[in-house]
């Protein structure tokens, strides 16, 4: 969100229409992987306060869905070109929420060096297996015909 948001400040600032729609790519596709967050609050939780946290993150979205229009649409004039303090606040909003992230504590996964050890065998064992199955080659009508 915040490379986006400095593109399209840069993009409204100087009137270039490419580097805005560059800018929409990035802050998309930063929102897109804050979808993941009710993953990862799922993931970092302990088993009695997973629905908690899964909650928490909603209720976010949903605060997130009525702040941000009442934001840009509060911000959209208060530089001198349109729009600019919108990809702003943008910015400011993406800080905000690195900030708060990075006072979540992740836990090390259980086993850790037994992962290692089992990741390093198994990588073995699929180049293994990728040399067998590139044996026997499919054509792309059989692949797309199986069902």
């Amino acid at each position: 969100q915040f490379i986006g948001s400095l593109l399209g400040s840069t993009a409204m600032y100087f009137g270039i229409v490419e580097v805005v729609y560059m800018g929409c790519f990035f802050i998309g596709l930063g929102q897109g992987l804050g979808q993941f967050y009710r993953f990862s609050a799922v993931e970092v939780s302990p088993p009695e306060f997973k629905s908690r946290a899964i909650t928490y993150v909603l209720s976010g979205g949903i605060i997130a869905a009525f702040l941000g229009p009442l934001c840009a649409d509060n911000t959209a004039d208060i530089e001198s070109h349109q729009y600019l303090g919108s990809y702003l606040i943008i910015a400011v909003i993406g800080i905000l929420n690195e900030i708060t992230i990075c006072f979540v504590k992740f836990p090390k996964p259980k086993n850790f060096n037994k992962i290692e050890e089992v990741a390093s065998e198994e990588k073995e064992s699929i180049s293994d297996q990728l040399l067998v199955n590139n044996a026997k080659h499919r054509t792309l009508y059989e692949i797309v015909s199986q069902p």
